[in-house]
């Protein structure tokens, strides 16, 4: 993280120097949520630094900033991590501190607790056995429904999955329910967003899906699950993008 601290502060020094003397409206609070799929051997690495740039505090250090951090395992119910950074604005009575780089040291212990999950959760996943089921639309659903607080954020949802789901709801891995997806993917996603449901208004929400795959039929088994909730999330005016790494999030 060192390399990328000295980046965050010079990125800090530049823009707060370009901007002394320009007054701008605060930007709009940002809402990142990390999905990680522990059911998914092929799972992408979950970078630190990728998903920190897209706070973008370079462009605004004031904005506020919260970090939701949740696991796809083979139980509905799972550990969530959640931080936040309040807003740099002053407080009620109009006072901000005049301590030096007192921000900038919020934001770093902001990163820090942020790129410590993520590193954690990564190399908790190589210890782990396999699991049997796999809950992977209650948690998206759960991430999607809990960004409906917050309409004035921008949100961003990261999931890390190869999407196989394998409940008594639906599983990826019986062949009827294959072939169910096959001829009726309405039929499956109504099951879905009954069962689980997601805001009707999903606009000003981008959707990140990671996978990576080393069979055409593992890929293959993917893109059937990832087609549909495409299909359910556009219906929905979300953004959704698909990458096979964690390198960049273009939005």
């Amino acid at each position: 993280m060192k390399a990328y601290t000295i980046m965050f502060i010079i990125a800090l020094i530049a823009n707060s120097c370009s901007n002394a003397d320009t007054r701008r409206m605060p930007s709009r609070p940002s809402i990142i949520s990390v999905v990680r799929d522990e059911t998914d051997p092929l799972i992408a690495n979950c970078k630190p630094q990728p998903i920190l740039a897209l706070f973008k505090f370079g462009d605004d250090k004031n904005r506020e900033a919260y970090f939701r951090f949740q696991l796809i395992t083979d139980m509905r119910l799972s550990p969530m991590f959640e931080y936040h950074l309040p807003g740099g604005a002053p407080d009620k009575n109009g006072f901000k501190s005049t301590e030096p780089w007192h921000r900038e040291r919020l934001i770093l212990a902001f990163y820090d607790s942020v790129s410590g999950k993520l590193q954690t959760a990564t190399s908790n996943a190589n210890k782990k056995p396999s699991l049997s089921y796999s809950e992977c639309f209650s948690k998206i659903a759960s991430e999607l429904t809990n960004f409906s607080k917050y309409q004035t954020a921008e949100r961003t949802l990261i999931v890390f999955s190869d999407l196989q789901e394998n409940t008594s709801l639906f599983s990826c891995y019986k062949e009827k329910d294959k072939q169910i997806l096959k001829q009726h993917p309405d039929t499956v996603a109504s099951l879905f967003t009954t069962t689980y449901p997601i805001p009707d208004n999903l606009s000003g929400t981008e959707i990140f899906f990671v996978y990576q795959s080393t069979t055409r039929a593992d890929e293959s088994s993917f893109f059937s699950m990832y087609n549909l909730y495409k299909r359910i999330l556009e219906q929905r005016s979300a953004k959704v993008h698909l990458q096979t790494n964690a390198e960049s999030f273009t939005e």
